[in-house]
């Protein structure tokens, strides 16, 4: 995925009903959760296959709007915080 200013960054998540020692599982079959908040949006969990999102995040880092399409429905949105293990 080059980076192109007039191509948007999609990125497809699914709504995540799954929270705490669960996740080690999810991450295993290798999907990422995350959540997305705002000001004006209430805080939704979501969660993205992890190729797809490393190929957008390698595009985008921190300061590019990638779009999440989710329901039908385009979320523009800022990765903020990205927690990686400390050895892999």
């Amino acid at each position: 995925m080059k980076a192109d200013k007039s191509q948007k960054l999609h990125l497809p998540v699914t709504v995540r009903d799954t929270f705490g020692k669960n996740l080690k599982k999810m991450r295993h079959h290798g999907v990422v959760p995350a959540n997305i908040f705002g000001p004006q949006y209430k805080s939704q969990a979501v969660t993205a296959n992890v190729k797809e999102f490393v190929n957008v995040y390698r595009v985008a880092h921190e300061t590019g709007v990638v779009y999440l399409d989710l329901a039908k429905e385009e979320i523009p949105v800022l990765i903020g915080h990205v927690q990686r293990h400390p050895v892999t």
